[in-house]
């Protein structure tokens, strides 16, 4: 079925209402992921690697395979045959990726710190978990026609990179091209759906591949020493 700019939010609307009772148990999820950098266990940095995998595997899952496997939404023109699979495959597929190194390989720490990385990362966070349903109301959409926190694709990529930017310690490069590329493409849901919050889906993009940058230079120098 091939999607108009409407048919897609009002097919946004009928899934936020279908999984209504997950999008509160990842809001919540999302909130913890505040919480726990502050307060450092031996297990906290793997809990929050947990909860990134789990909402990573959810929007890949629930919302490409199981609600949007068989829409055909219309970007510039041209139809996106394979959007639902192709959301499920990327978001699964980072979701295995977050599972193996923060959780096995336990190669991603978190921390609430000082300084400017920390501050774009929470603005990021925060405007995933609640500034998307605020943009909505202002461009004169409902807020539940809106993608939210937990199920859709872009306030989870969007969130992630905010979080990824409390990291402490170097991150694997693999980790961050994912959600870097998902958010480069965020420009596409702006211009061609009318998606005004996904700009900041871009914008995290753009952070993403910075961070790809600064952390390959960062093994690099440690290479090299």
């Amino acid at each position: 079925m091939t999607l108009s700019n409407t048919d897609f939010f009002n097919i946004i609307t009928a899934f936020n209402w279908a999984t209504l009772p997950l999008v509160g148990i990842t809001w919540v999820l999302g909130v913890l992921c505040y919480y726990l950098p502050s307060r450092k266990t031996v297990y906290s940095n793997q809990l929050v690697s947990l909860i990134l995998a789990y909402v990573w595997s959810v929007a890949g899952i629930v919302f490409g395979l199981i609600y949007f496997r068989s829409f055909v939404p219309v970007i510039f023109g041209f139809p996106f045959v394979w959007f639902g699979y192709t959301i499920a495959a990327v978001f699964t597929l980072q979701g295995l990726i977050l599972l193996y190194f923060g959780v096995f390989q336990k190669a991603l720490s978190f921390k609430n710190k000082t300084g400017l990385s920390y501050v774009i990362g929470t603005i990021l966070m925060t405007y995933a978990i609640g500034l998307y349903q605020l943009i909505a109301m202002v461009s004169g959409h409902s807020p539940v026609s809106y993608p939210a926190f937990g199920t859709a694709p872009g306030p989870v990529a969007v969130f992630t990179i905010g979080l990824l930017l409390w990291a402490d310690k170097r991150i694997p490069s693999i980790v961050l091209i994912l959600p870097s590329i998902f958010g480069i493409t965020g420009i596409l849901s702006v211009l061609a759906l009318g998606v005004y919050a996904d700009i900041g889906l871009f914008i995290s993009g753009v952070i993403g591949f910075f961070l790809v940058f600064r952390h390959h230079r960062m093994k690099t120098t440690h290479d090299t020493d």
